[in-house]
């Protein structure tokens, strides 16, 4: 009986290193998968880097959108308005009736 104690024991022993082999390799195989997973060209990292993306050019979209609306309501307002059209033109030109003077003072 004693011989079969000693290579039922080399049997385990070959085990055991086997499953460590397995499991190693194993570990190793579900660490690679994880990196490209994270890391890949189409990985979370990507995944995020886009997501910032979209939300920096929706903010401009719906910054552009609001300045778009207020310069239609400025142009509406300016061909209704003759009161509205006088104050821009005036200001922005610099413009004075026929009967009026501008003063410019300089500080």
């Amino acid at each position: 009986m004693h011989p079969r104690r000693i290579s039922s024991k080399k049997k385990d022993v070959s085990i055991q290193k086997e499953s460590r082999i397995f499991w190693k390799f194993w570990t190793v195989a579900v660490i690679l998968l994880l990196a490209w997973i994270a890391a890949s060209p189409y990985g979370v990292w990507k995944y995020r880097k886009l997501q910032r993306e979209k939300a920096t050019v929706y903010a401009q979209y719906v910054k552009m959108m609001k300045e778009n609306e207020a310069l239609k309501q400025y142009a509406a307002r300016f061909q209704d308005d003759r009161e509205f059209q006088e104050r821009v033109i005036r200001k922005e030109l610099g413009w004075v009736r026929d009967d009026e003077l501008l003063y410019k003072f300089v500080n």
